[in-house]
């Protein structure tokens, strides 16, 4: 399972080639080296299970994280092929997308307002917990999982954006 990432927000023409760089190697590059070097043992065994974490950027995009957005939509794209060249070998390709995620602030009561508002515009009315993201990925990461290929699995509550 790999969960790197950066999450600058800053307008797209604000981004220096640097900035770029660092998202791209933490948030996507990150994933492609796990995946590389885990890859022979699990070859090796005719069995593993690869999580890669995408996120909501992945799909709708997102103002002000381009970087992200490209990204985790590359992550998208490597979990896509890396499930379809492994699957025959008995290994697991899949990705999970959270949505927005409970902090210690929010389960305190101490949030900010923009906290506050991402957690009104999902539609279970509420944030998700590390614990269920974590439920997902150890179904994914299971024998249970064993039929699940080349899939986001979206856990936010049924946000959208």
């Amino acid at each position: 399972m790999n969960n790197a990432a950066l999450r600058p927000s800053k307008p797209f023409l604000d981004n220096s080639v640097e900035d770029w760089r660092r998202v791209m190697a933490v948030d996507l590059e990150a994933a492609v080296w796990l995946a590389q070097a885990c890859l022979p043992g699990m070859v090796a065994r005719g069995w593993g299970r690869i999580v890669n974490f995408t996120g909501m950027n992945a799909i709708h995009g997102h103002a002000g994280r381009a970087a992200v957005s490209v990204a985790k939509h590359g992550a998208w794209g490597l979990t896509k092929a890396l499930a379809k060249e492994f699957g025959p070998k008995g290994i697991t390709v899949n990705a999970v997308s959270p949505g927005p995620i409970a902090s210690d602030e929010d389960l305190t009561g101490h949030a900010d307002d923009h906290r506050r508002q991402s957690a009104a515009r999902v539609p279970v009315g509420r944030m998700g917990t590390p614990a269920e993201i974590a439920a997902v990925v150890r179904l994914l990461a299971s024998d249970g999982g064993a039929y699940v290929n080349a899939q986001m699995i979206q856990v936010n509550g049924g946000a959208e954006t």
